[in-house]
Order: C-alpha cells, then sequence, then structure tokens
C-alpha cells in the first residue's frame, strides 16, 4: 500500500503479480453490484436479511425509516 505523497508503506512482495493472459486486473468484477458481472449473487437487502440474518433483525432496523 502506498501513503499520501506516493510511496510505499511497505516495499512489494518479491513475487509477480497474480495475472492471466484474459486478465491482469478483476478487482471491478469482483465489487460489482450488476448481476451479470463478476461471480456470486446481488441481492436486495429484503433477500439478503432472509438468508444471512434474522428476519426480526431486519423489521427492527427499518423502524423510523
Amino acid at each position: 500500500m502506498k501513503d499520501a505523497n506516493g510511496k510505499w508503506q511497505k516495499p512489494p512482495p518479491s513475487y509477480p503479480c497474480i495475472e492471466t493472459a484474459d486478465s491482469k486486473m478483476n478487482l471491478d468484477d469482483f465489487i460489482s453490484m450488476n448481476p451479470k458481472v463478476g461471480w456470486g449473487s446481488v441481492f436486495p437487502l429484503p433477500d439478503f436479511v432472509h438468508r444471512f440474518g434474522r428476519q426480526t433483525d431486519y423489521n427492527c432496523s427499518l423502524k423510523g425509516q
């Protein structure tokens, strides 16, 4: 990671970056909220809470909104 002046906070690893012939940088695919891009699933909030949380937590969090 670099600091605000562009200098390395710690030196980068001595080994080369992980890349393939098809992809040099795919971070944007991992953080995309477009369901057609990258891997995994994008859930609307109610579906996310239903799958990963308790429904009562979701109901409480929406009070006052």
